[in-house]
């Protein structure tokens, strides 16, 4: 019975040391920079992004036309989802100030090469759940951020390997909460 309590122990362990890491990490550059005075227009990249539906990749604009999604009423949840991130990661990088409009000193791109929905696992093995549908959660997240001064200059890079937001709702929820736990992670690496 206490090895039985000891594996336990040392399973939740692993799982809960797991679940506190960040996903996002500094690849190259200062990271300070992410705290410079001045202004950065962000930017949503999604033309490398890869979308994995019903476990098959497809890109990121074949992705609304496939489910048939009205491409005006895509782009405005999207739009409204970046918005919130945008909001959130402004917290996160004073004194340096987000739009996502105009022009500014600096230019933050998230540039995503993964997308995952949470509504599948990517291709991986689904866990059986009793109390409601075999859905893996919350919206998962591969890339990288990048600030860049006016010259286009890298000043710094993170990257994000399957950043993951929390579950529920549909494919826009959890896409919009993904991103909105993106921008947390990010703030912590840049801490």
């Amino acid at each position: 019975m206490k090895k039985l309590l000891m594996l336990f122990v040392c399973v939740a362990g692993t799982i809960c040391m797991q679940a506190a890491q960040n996903p996002v990490s500094l690849k190259s550059g200062d990271k300070a920079a992410m705290k410079s005075e001045g202004t950065a227009v962000v930017v949503f990249d999604y033309s490398q992004a890869t979308v994995y539906d019903e476990h098959k990749p497809i890109k990121w604009e074949e992705y609304a036309i496939r489910n048939g999604i009205e491409e005006e009423k895509w782009a405005l949840q999207v739009s409204n989802s970046e918005g919130a991130c945008v909001k959130k990661l402004a917290k996160q990088t004073k004194p340096m100030k987000l739009t996502t409009e105009g022009e500014g000193d600096y230019t933050l791109t998230i540039r995503f090469t993964e997308v995952d929905f949470g509504d599948h696992s990517g291709g991986k093995v689904q866990l059986f759940s009793a109390f409601g549908s075999v859905k893996d959660g919350g919206a998962r997240f591969s890339g990288e951020v990048i600030l860049t001064d006016k010259e286009g200059k890298e000043l710094c890079v993170l990257s994000f390997l399957n950043a993951k937001g929390d579950g529920g709702g549909n494919k826009i929820v959890r896409f919009s909460v993904g991103l909105m736990d993106l921008a947390g992670y990010i703030g912590k690496a840049i801490k």
